[in-house]
């Protein structure tokens, strides 16, 4: 499918509201200084990933301002900066691609599936050669809303799928667009998508990591046991 329009940006007054971290073993998408996502190497001998996400049924909060950028046609006399300048203001000091482009409506979308308040949601997923990680719960969507974007879509609009991801990593976490994602599989066009990518990311130090998890779980263990070590220790 076509890349549309693609910009390297450097942050460097941030108010690092919005982040990840990750490589080729691990993601993690960090809200407000919190984890909100990660997800790892499952060691099997595949790309398998295991995945634990605190997800939630409005989507994400610190995400809400850029809502008009999503839906308005991006000016050929604009910068993708510009045009999501309220997206890029929430993301913290690094450099980042923005890529403006369409993806297959089939494009694999890991959907969240149920959620429990007190509980994280711990599943897998096989990314092949990526995934869209869902951040809001299934269940909570509106198909009115759904709806809407179909008939919107069919009409000719292309509304603006937001993810972030990390360089390097097997996943892309949607930020925006939980409701068009499903319109536009529905109405079986290409998905209209930006995807900002961190290209300086670091990893998540372990015990971040390990924090996060559910603390009966034996995905503790597993991490601690195939954390990716240096080749110098």
């Amino acid at each position: 499918m076509p890349i549309l329009r693609s910009e390297i940006i450097n942050i460097t007054d941030a108010q690092c509201s919005l982040g990840v971290r990750g490589t080729d073993f691990d993601a993690a998408l960090i809200i407000e200084g919190r984890i909100t996502v990660y997800h790892w190497c499952d060691c099997e001998g595949s790309v398998g990933q295991n995945l634990v996400r605190a997800v939630g049924k409005n989507g994400l909060p610190s995400v809400k301002s850029f809502r008009e950028a999503v839906e308005k046609e991006i000016s050929p006399n604009s910068t993708l900066a510009a045009h999501f300048a309220d997206v890029v203001s929430l993301l913290e000091n690094g450099q980042y691609q923005l890529l403006l482009e369409d993806l297959p409506a089939d494009a694999y979308v890991v959907d969240a599936l149920r959620y429990e308040t007190s509980e994280l949601e711990v599943t897998n997923f096989y990314p092949g050669f990526g995934a869209m990680v869902a951040t809001q719960i299934e269940p909570s969507m509106s198909s009115q809303r759904v709806k809407e974007y179909v008939q919107a879509i069919e009409s000719g609009a292309r509304p603006v799928v937001i993810t972030l991801s990390s360089k390097g990593a097997w996943s892309e976490f949607v930020l925006d667009g939980h409701h068009k994602l499903k319109a536009y599989q529905f109405a079986d066009r290409p998905i209209r998508r930006l995807a900002i990518t961190r290209l300086d990311s670091q990893q998540l130090p372990l015990e971040d990591a390990i924090n996060f998890l559910p603390k009966s779980s034996s995905l503790r263990q597993h991490l601690r046991q195939h954390w990716p070590r240096k080749t110098n220790e």
